[in-house]
């Protein structure tokens, strides 16, 4: 007597299309679309991107963010801005011969009571000496605290978007020494 099978039947679920918008901080525009089941399974997704696409301006292309989707109403992804950073092509070429490159990476708190991890970076016009450097990271970490402590996340990233706080730090940090650049590298929302 032949044996009797069992059929399995696998049920499908079917995928709908969530469309992903920036946040309120960088005019909301629609930054792509993304696959999901339900909304449990998009929830918490990141999308990078460049910030010259969301917001149509060509001289942001070499700006990098993050997006974390916090919230869905109906077929609407909301996020959040969770990274910036700098793309690190734009940075190396930035470092010519004869300058010096100077790193400060920083875990501070904002006004707000936000976690995040900065990171900014001088460019000198001429190569500095060991004291001269030593004195020029001493200065910027200093003002990147102060600036840090003084504003909120989303006022930090608007005006480090519009090179409002580079623009800062230059101007009192190039008394200690001549600076081609001074520059947010990288801010990660912890």
């Amino acid at each position: 007597m032949p044996k009797k099978t069992r059929k399995t039947v696998i049920k499908k679920k079917e995928k709908k299309w969530f469309k992903v918008f920036a946040p309120a901080l960088l005019g909301e525009a629609e930054v792509g679309r993304t696959l999901g089941i339900d909304k449990k399974h998009v929830l918490n997704r990141t999308i990078k991107t460049s910030l010259g696409l969301i917001m149509g301006e060509p001289s942001k292309h070499k700006i990098l963010i993050t997006l974390k989707i916090k919230e869905i109403n109906e077929n609407k992804a909301i996020t959040e801005l969770v990274k910036y950073r700098l793309d690190p092509v734009y940075k190396k070429r930035m470092v010519r011969r004869n300058t010096s490159l100077i790193l400060n990476n920083q875990k501070l708190l904002t006004k707000d009571g936000k976690n995040i991890i900065i990171q900014s970076f001088l460019i000198t016009s001429f190569r500095a000496k060991g004291k001269q450097k030593k004195d020029l990271r001493k200065a910027l970490n200093e003002e990147v605290k102060e600036l840090v402590r003084e504003n909120t996340f989303n006022d930090l990233i608007l005006k480090t978007i519009n090179k409002k706080i580079q623009n800062n730090l230059k101007n009192k940090i190039k008394k200690i020494y001549p600076l081609n650049y001074a520059e947010i590298d990288k801010i990660v929302l912890k």
